[in-house]
């Protein structure tokens, strides 16, 4: 139910092949190409407009993005931007670290994660010292008062104004995707779907026959693209919600699921 394609032609296969970066807001539906494309497009997530506008267009190789309240962030190959979601304010950049991997933000501050493993971030108004959380740290999650690290041997919890890096689980680990669902923490990799019990073990909930793409907690749980497939477990069940897709970006607010699919060339929405 709920299913809505937004189909310029050819606007999403000339797209398709970079990195593409997705966000859902309270009122649009925020994405990007980290190759092809030089700016940020909108859409409302109405579903009032028949294809998407140029909301940004001064940026390059955007990687990832993440809602900051009243602007979104924007990770780059020049760093990490800040661009107002309101009005024709500028956009700022306000770090320039090599490689950014991940992001998270919200009102209070923003933080992200480089290929080589740094954390860095502001919180509060105060620029954070880069710090390294753990060995080869390469996904990022984020509460309100915790930032989560999948590092090479476990997860780790790290303070969001500083403070050491506190085990989570044991043994190695290689995440695609960390998703915070309330108390919940949820691993996306190469086996499936594992969440984090009480105990720091990792309990398999979904195993996966490929690979695990691109993940987003939606409603009471997380879906996520594995091949040619999307899947949904909602905590007690897993089913299959889409198959003969390929999935380019992902992203949900609520029960609200979106993704560009690169075979039908669409911007898709979809209610769990």
């Amino acid at each position: 139910m709920g299913l809505w394609g937004c189909q310029p032609e050819g606007w999403v296969a000339e797209w398709g092949e970079g990195a593409l970066a997705m966000l859902v807001t309270e009122h649009h539906v925020y994405f990007t190409s980290g190759v092809d494309h030089s700016g940020l497009l909108r859409i409302a997530r109405s579903g009032d407009e028949d294809e998407p506008t140029v909301f940004h267009d001064r940026m390059r190789h955007a990687v990832a993005l993440a809602d900051g309240g009243d602007a979104v962030y924007v990770a780059t190959k020049d760093g990490v931007e800040r661009v107002p979601r309101v009005g024709a304010g500028a956009s700022r950049l306000v770090e320039e670290p090599e490689g950014v991997v991940a992001i998270c933000a919200d009102a209070a501050g923003v933080h992200w994660l480089t290929s080589d493993g740094v954390l860095g971030g502001i919180e509060a108004g105060e620029r954070l010292a880069p710090r390294r959380p753990g060995r080869r740290a390469h996904a990022l999650a984020m509460d309100a008062t915790s930032l989560h690290v999948a590092t090479a041997d476990g997860l780790v919890r790290v303070g969001r104004s500083g403070g050491a890096a506190v085990p989570q689980t044991r043994g190695p680990l290689r995440a695609t995707q960390v998703v915070v669902l309330d108390e919940t923490l949820v691993v996306a990799h190469a086996g499936g779907l594992s969440r984090v019990s009480a105990t720091g073990e990792l309990e398999l909930v979904a195993e996966a026959k490929g690979a695990v793409g691109a993940a987003a907690g939606a409603g009471d749980g997380v879906v996520w693209a594995e091949g040619d497939r999307l899947w949904y477990w909602d905590r007690t069940a897993i089913r299959q919600i889409f198959d003969s897709v390929r999935v380019l970006a992902l992203a949900a607010r609520g029960r609200e699921l979106w993704w560009i699919d690169g075979a039908s060339r669409s911007l898709r929405r979809h209610m769990l």
